[in-house]
């Protein structure tokens, strides 16, 4: 090939490039220019900090559960919340060694508990109410025995129990 055909060769090249480039670059949107869609979808979000780790996930389930997890900045699970496809639900809190700690939960009959953990995966207490508004507090020792309860039943009468290391009841009132 001569100088002059590889010239206009490279020529039509660059014009073909030209023409190729400005019809993608005008096929995409500008930042700010275009409307944010109405609807989004997927079964799987990840929200990722500027190092690219996972710090929140949104996901669903094949069994029906749709939940949110919350990450620390070192990529370990501290919250999570959920919900069935039944309607129950629940969150819990976890500590940096991964143990749960607490949770909050609505059972399939509408109860709503919070209980708490020890890092050892031990029960230490609980806040509970039913849907008939009787509501209670339990208090476990490190062992995880129910050593205290107090409760107010449906018909507002109350009731505080306290037992031994052994489960044996120590005080009830009434």
């Amino acid at each position: 090939m001569s100088k002059i055909s590889d010239r206009v060769a490279f020529a039509l090249l660059a014009m073909v490039g030209g023409f190729a480039g400005a019809a993608l670059f005008s096929a995409l949107p500008v930042h700010g220019a275009a409307a944010a869609p109405d609807k989004i979808t997927a079964r799987r979000f990840e929200v990722v900090d500027k190092d690219g780790k996972a710090r929140a996930v949104l996901f669903t389930d094949s069994e029906g559960l749709a939940g949110l997890e919350l990450y620390d900045g070192a990529g370990k699970k501290r919250a999570s919340f959920g919900i069935d496809s039944d309607g129950t639900g629940g969150m819990g809190l976890i500590d940096a060694k991964g143990n749960p700690r607490a949770a909050l939960d609505i059972t399939g009959d509408g109860s709503i508990v919070l209980e708490f953990e020890d890092p050892g995966h031990k029960p230490r207490g609980s806040l509970g109410i039913s849907p008939d508004g009787a509501m209670r507090l339990a208090i476990d020792d490190r062992d995880g025995n129910r050593r205290a309860a107090l409760g107010v039943d449906a018909s507002g009468a109350p009731g505080l129990a306290l037992t031994d290391a052994a489960g044996k009841p120590v005080y009830k009132a009434p």
